[in-house]
C-alpha cells in the first residue's frame, strides 16, 4: 500500500492534480478506483463513520458505520482491499486522523490524499506541496483556455491578468472562462478591473465558479481569534508582515501574533517570507489580501453593531 499526500493553499489545484494522476495511473488498478470528498475545509467534515459508509457501498457492501460500529467496518474494508488493488482519492482531508480509518493496512492499493493543511501527523511515502504557478505556466494554461490569437492581441494585458490572480490556477481558470464568453472585448479591460482590489474577487466569479467562495472555508475553519487577524491582515503590506506589527495593531504579544500566523499558514491563508533584509515574516497573494480585505470590512461592520 502506497500513500500520497497533495497539500498547498486554496487555489492551487490540489485536486485537480490528484485527478491526473489517478487519471494516469489508472491501468495498474485493474480493480477500480474510489473518489471520496471528506469534506475537510467545510463546516462539516465527514466523520471515520460517514467516510467507511460510502467507501463500502462504493464496494458494493451496504454496511453502516454508525449501526455496525467503526471497528467492524473498518476490518471489513481493509479486508476486501487487501485482495483488491484499488487507487483511492480521498479529497480535501481535514487532519490525519480523517484519513487514517480510510487507509488500507496491507495489499497493493494506492491512497492519493488531498488536503489544504500539510497533515504533519500522516505518514506518506510521497508529499507534493503545490504553489502557484510559475509566470510561464500561467501563461500557458490561459493561452491553452482562451487561445493564442487572444493572447498575442494584447500580451501585456494577459500577463496582467495572470499576475492579478496570484497565478493560482482556479482564478486563472476563472479569467479564462470570463475572456472566453466574450472574445471580442480588448482583455485590457479585465486587466483593468482585476487590478483594482476592491472589485478583484467580483471579477473572478463566471458560469458558477467563485473563487471567493472557494476561499471562504478557510476563513470559516480559523476560530474567533484566527479570523480576526487574518482579517486585520488586510490593512498591512502584503509583500512582507511581520510578527511585531501585527502584535501592536492587535494589542497582543508577539509570540501569541506569530502563533496565530502560524495557524495562517497551515490553512494556507498567508506563506513565511524573508524580506531584502534577512529578516523573516508573512506574506499574502493578491487575491488573498483582497479576500482579507473584504473579511476586514465584515469583521469591522460586526465590530460596530
Amino acid at each position: 500500500m502506497s500513500l500520497v499526500l497533495v497539500s498547498g493553499p486554496p487555489g492551487v489545484g490540489k485536486s485537480a492534480t490528484a485527478l491526473a494522476a489517478a487519471t494516469a495511473a489508472a491501468e495498474n488498478f485493474p480493480c477500480g478506483q474510489l473518489f471520496l470528498d471528506l469534506r475537510g475545509s467545510g463546516e462539516a467534515p465527514l466523520d471515520a463513520a460517514e467516510a467507511l459508509t460510502e467507501l463500502l457501498a462504493a464496494l458494493g457492501v451496504r454496511h453502516s458505520a454508525a449501526a455496525d460500529g467503526v471497528d467492524s467496518c473498518q476490518s471489513l474494508y481493509r479486508s476486501l482491499l487487501a485482495e483488491r488493488p484499488t487507487l483511492i482519492v480521498l479529497d480535501d482531508a481535514a487532519a490525519a486522523g480523517q484519513v487514517e480509518p480510510l487507509v488500507p493496512g496491507t495489499g497493493a492499493s494506492l491512497v492519493i490524499v488531498t488536503s489544504r493543511r500539510r497533515l504533519a501527523g500522516l505518514e506518506t511515502d510521497l508529499t507534493l506541496e503545490l504553489g502557484p504557478l510559475s509566470m510561464d505556466d500561467a501563461l500557458a494554461m490561459i493561452t491553452s483556455a482562451v487561445g493564442k490569437d487572444i493572447v498575442d492581441q494584447d500580451p501585456a494585458a494577459v500577463r496582467s491578468i495572470v499576475r492579478s490572480c496570484g497565478l493560482l490556477p482556479s482564478a486563472i481558470r476563472i479569467a479564462a472562462a470570463r475572456i472566453a464568453a466574450r472574445p471580442v472585448h480588448p482583455t485590457r479591460v479585465l486587466a483593468e478591473r482585476l487590478r483594482d482590489p476592491d472589485s478583484l474577487l467580483d471579477e473572478l466569479e463566471v458560469d458558477g465558479l467563485s473563487l471567493r467562495a472557494g476561499l471562504m472555508p478557510s476563513y470559516r475553519a480559523l476560530d474567533r481569534d484566527g479570523q480576526r487577524v487574518f482579517a486585520a491582515l488586510g490593512g498591512f503590506d502584503p509583500v512582507h508582515i511581520s510578527a511585531d506589527e501585527v502584535a501592536r495593531r492587535l494589542g497582543m504579544s508577539t509570540p501569541v501574533a506569530d502563533r496565530r500566523l502560524e495557524a495562517l499558514v497551515s490553512e494556507g491563508l498567508v506563506e513565511p517570507v524573508v524580506d531584502a533584509q534577512g529578516r523573516p515574516g508573512y506574506g499574502m497573494s493578491t487575491v488573498l489580501h483582497a479576500f482579507a480585505r473584504e473579511c476586514r470590512a465584515e469583521h469591522d461592520t460586526v465590530e460596530r453593531n
